[in-house]
């Protein structure tokens, strides 16, 4: 969670050359709450927990299901890819999903 979390405060501020999550303008507006929180050193639970079940709800209907344009299948699918272009094999992610 610590993880996803952070690299959705990296999209929101980070170069044109770096790997970005595809976010909705939810994520996007509660990740900047979080920003400015973490900025004033102020403690924000209830802005992790909304930002992080933004993740766990599927897209709108008119969006299609995709791991390009879902924020949480993204950052799996770019954190779980290898240097030659494969990815981990499923099995190896089970723990980590599960935690």
């Amino acid at each position: 969670m610590v993880d996803l979390l952070a690299f959705t405060l990296r999209t929101l501020d980070n170069s044109e050359e770096e790997y970005k999550l595809p976010l909705n303008e939810r994520q996007v507006e509660l990740g900047y709450i979080l920003l400015q929180a973490l900025h004033d050193k102020e403690k924000d639970i209830s802005t992790i927990h909304q930002l992080f079940y933004t993740f766990m709800t599927l897209p709108t209907d008119d969006q299609p299901l995709s791991k390009w344009n879902d924020a949480l299948q993204c950052f799996l699918t770019v954190t779980n890819l290898h240097e030659d272009g494969t990815f981990k094999p499923a099995s190896e992610l089970t723990a980590e999903i599960c935690q």
